[in-house]
C-alpha cells in the first residue's frame, strides 16, 4: 500500500497520498440513527506538517470514519453540508484540527511518527449541541527500515487512522455529556464493544514541543 508520491523539482518535497483499508469493526451499534456531516475541507484535507512534506488525508480518513461509524449506528446517513433538518436521533460533524509529523532526525530512532487531531461535535436533532470531543490519534512505522520516505510516512498515517478508528469504537460512548445524554433518554451503553480493526502502535500523547504548533492545510478542491 504505497503512497503516491512525486519529488517536486529541486526543492526535494514529498507530496503523497495516504492509502490503506479500514475493515468495519465487530460491535454492537448504539440504538441510535445519525447523521455524519463531512465537508470538502474534510473530505479533501491536505496537511503540510512540514515544509517539505505535504499529505493528503482527505479520501482516506472519510473512507475509515464513514466505515467505522456505519457500524456504530443502527442507520448513518452522510452529507457534505449543514442540513437544514436533522431527521435522525444526532447529527456528527468531524473536522482537523491538526496533523503533525516526527522526523527520524527529529526523534532520533530512525521512524517516522504521525499524530492527527480531530474535533467532534455531536449535535441533538434539534441541532442543539450535546459535546464537543477532541480526539487525538497517533501512529508510527513498525520499523526503522522502510524502502522510502512516502512509504514510511504513508505507513504510519495509516496506522494513525486506525487508531482513530479504534477510539471511535471504544471511546465514542464514554464521552461524559454524550453518556449522560443517552442515560437521559434510558439507553444502555455499558457492553464493552468488540473490535476487529489492530490496536494501535502506541497510545502516545502529542509530545508536548508538537503541541502548540499548528498544521497548515489547504482544501484540494479537485475532482
Amino acid at each position: 500500500m504505497l503512497a503516491v508520491l512525486s519529488l517536486l523539482g529541486a526543492c526535494g518535497a514529498t507530496t503523497l497520498t495516504v492509502t490503506g483499508s479500514y475493515p468495519p469493526p465487530l460491535t454492537s451499534p448504539l440504538p441510535l440513527t445519525a447523521t455524519l456531516l463531512l465537508d470538502p475541507s474534510f473530505r479533501n484535507y491536505v496537511a503540510t506538517p512540514s515544509d517539505d512534506i505535504s499529505m493528503k488525508i482527505g479520501a482516506a480518513q472519510t473512507r475509515m470514519i464513514e466505515q467505522v461509524l456505519r457500524q456504530r449506528f443502527t442507520s448513518l446517513t452522510l452529507v457534505t453540508t449543514q442540513p437544514e433538518t436533522i431527521n435522525t436521533d444526532i447529527l456528527l460533524v468531524a473536522s482537523v484540527a491538526g496533523v503533525q509529523i516526527g522526523t527520524p532526525g527529529e526523534t532520533h530512532l530512525g521512524i517516522y511518527e504521525v499524530w492527527i487531531k480531530y474535533n467532534l461535535e455531536i449535535r441533538d436533532s434539534g441541532n442543539t449541541l450535546i459535546a464537543k470531543w477532541f480526539m487525538p490519534a497517533y501512529g508510527k512505522t513498525p520499523s526503522a527500515f522502510m524502502t522510502s520516505e512516502a512509504k514510511a510516512v504513508d505507513t504510519a498515517a495509516q496506522v494513525a487512522l486506525r487508531d482513530a478508528g479504534v477510539r471511535l469504537v471504544t471511546d465514542f460512548h464514554r464521552i461524559p455529556a454524550f453518556h449522560y445524554w443517552l442515560a437521559q433518554r434510558g439507553q444502555d451503553t455499558a457492553a464493552a464493544p468488540i473490535i476487529s480493526a489492530p490496536a494501535p502502535a502506541a497510545d502516545d500523547p502529542m509530545p508536548a514541543s508538537k503541541t502548540g504548533a499548528a498544521t497548515s492545510a489547504k482544501e484540494n478542491t479537485d475532482a
